[in-house]
């Protein structure tokens, strides 16, 4: 579950307080964290307490929310080819059928 189903379900009450988040590493909370390549989320977000934020508050959590089901990234083309670049899959969305 991501930290924004968790705060949104009131299970927390921010997403820093997620057992399983990576909230605590970009907010300086924690040294590391063995599932983040890239702490700036390759050049995307430079605030994560704003960026955060921005998605508690806003419409981004049904786009994040849908992108969670599909098991992709959800990010701009040259985000998507980066992410490509790192893992050596496919990452974008094919045909159906």
């Amino acid at each position: 579950m991501s930290p924004f189903i968790a705060v949104k379900a009131g299970l927390v009450t921010r997403p820093e307080k997620w057992r399983r988040s990576s909230a605590k590493y970009h907010y300086g909370l924690r040294k590391s964290d063995p599932l983040v390549l890239s702490p700036d989320l390759m050049g995307q977000v430079s605030d994560w307490r704003g960026f955060m934020c921005d998605i508690l508050n806003d419409s981004k959590e049904t786009t994040i929310d849908a992108s969670l089901s599909t098991g992709r990234p959800l990010g701009n083309e040259s985000f998507i080819s980066v992410a490509e670049a790192i893992s050596g899959k496919s990452l974008v969305k094919m045909k159906s059928g």
